[in-house]
């Protein structure tokens, strides 16, 4: 998957460990072949294989939401990486 553009950055606790949430747009273009019955919803983990920018490779992300429409011509995910 291909993350567009990073937005926002949040410091949190999880637990005794603090960690930064920040929300990233993964674009995907539509035509893209997934496995069959695979649905991208909130929860779901996302791992960023290769991305314009490399040092977004690798990453793992997971799924706050996202927009499907009749006229898009790529997915609009929005995810958090949680490191």
């Amino acid at each position: 998957m291909k993350p567009v553009s990073q937005s926002t950055g949040e410091e949190t606790q999880a637990g005794e460990r603090e960690i930064v949430l920040r929300e990233v747009e993964v674009a995907l273009p539509w035509a893209t072949a997934l496995p069959a019955d695979t649905r991208v919803l909130p929860g779901a983990r996302v791992e960023v294989l290769t991305s314009e920018d490399p040092r977004m490779a690798g990453l793992v992300l997971w799924v706050t939401s996202s927009q499907f429409s009749a006229q898009a011509t790529a997915w609009r995910i929005t995810a958090e990486d949680r490191s």
